[in-house]
């Protein structure tokens, strides 16, 4: 993989008990060392970039909601308005 222009070489250095961590993760999911960090590097770029798509979205649903709530002020005191007239 050295010689994959795609790959660059990072040396990197972990508590000894990381290396376990990441030794016996390597070994769960059937592969090196290597790939088992780099999954979990990836992967938490897409947690990361997955919470700013929810922060977003959920953002846009409160937006709606507080349209839908001054729309909806508007037709009760419209109504009300109209009531009183009637009165």
């Amino acid at each position: 993989m050295s010689d994959n222009p795609k790959h660059v070489t990072v040396r990197l250095r972990v508590p000894p008990e990381l290396r376990d961590k990441i030794h016996s993760s390597a070994e769960q999911y059937n592969r090196s060392m290597n790939a088992d960090m780099v999954a979990r590097l990836e992967e938490s770029f897409e947690i990361k970039e997955q919470q700013e798509f929810d922060k977003a979205f959920v953002l846009h649903v409160i937006e709606g909601l507080q349209n839908e709530v001054l729309s909806l002020t508007k037709l009760t005191k419209q109504l009300m308005e109209e009531k009183n007239k009637g009165a």
